[in-house]
């Protein structure tokens, strides 16, 4: 019986030492993983905060140029365009951190000096608000959504500069994630 439990506790303890090292190996994947998840998410943020950068920097809005900045075909909306505005409707490629774009230029009876374009962000991306406030420092004002809105419309913190605003709409649950930003050049400021 002596001679049996010597092999025995050679099978055990080489098998506790593998589950250990795949252990160990799967808390290092873990880590990396992670490690890369974070990486993606501090990517879109950046890329993000990029696109609402350009597209201030490159006013009035022209839907050629906001084409090219967020990489979308944005196309005529009919059914909401009139004699004040064009409306373009985007829809963005897949892996974009936007997933839709509207953009509304004046027309021949506007009496705005230029237009707005409201992006949304993708339901994947995790920006909150100390990500915003990182990038454009504290918010100006607040804009609560009123009690007849949806239960879902977002709660926007706004920017004010010279060319008009900038609204950053999050979620009111308790993610509180970034879901739409307005770059709104229709009322400039002084």
């Amino acid at each position: 019986m002596i001679k049996i439990q010597k092999p025995l506790d050679k099978i055990i303890k080489s098998r506790v030492i593998f589950f250990v090292a795949m252990l160990l190996f799967l808390s290092l994947n873990h880590t990396n993983l992670s490690f890369a998840f974070e990486s993606a998410q501090m990517d879109t943020k950046v890329e993000i905060f990029s696109v609402i950068k350009k597209v201030i920097n490159s006013l009035p809005l022209d839907p050629d140029r906001i084409s090219q900045i967020i990489n979308v075909n944005l196309h005529e909306d009919v059914t909401q365009s009139d004699d004040y505005f064009s409306v373009k409707q985007g829809h963005s490629v897949q892996g974009s951190p936007f997933a839709d774009i509207e953009l509304r230029t004046p027309q021949t009876k506007a009496t705005v000096p230029d237009g707005l374009i409201i992006l949304v962000i993708n339901e994947s991306n995790r920006i909150k608000k100390d990500d915003m406030i990182d990038q454009f420092g504290q918010p100006k004002g607040l804009l609560l959504p009123t009690p007849q809105e949806p239960k879902e419309s977002p709660l926007f913190y706004i920017y004010n500069y010279v060319w008009g605003s900038l609204k950053f709409g999050f979620d009111r649950d308790n993610k509180n994630y970034l879901k739409k930003v307005i770059i709104d050049a229709t009322e400039q400021n002084k």
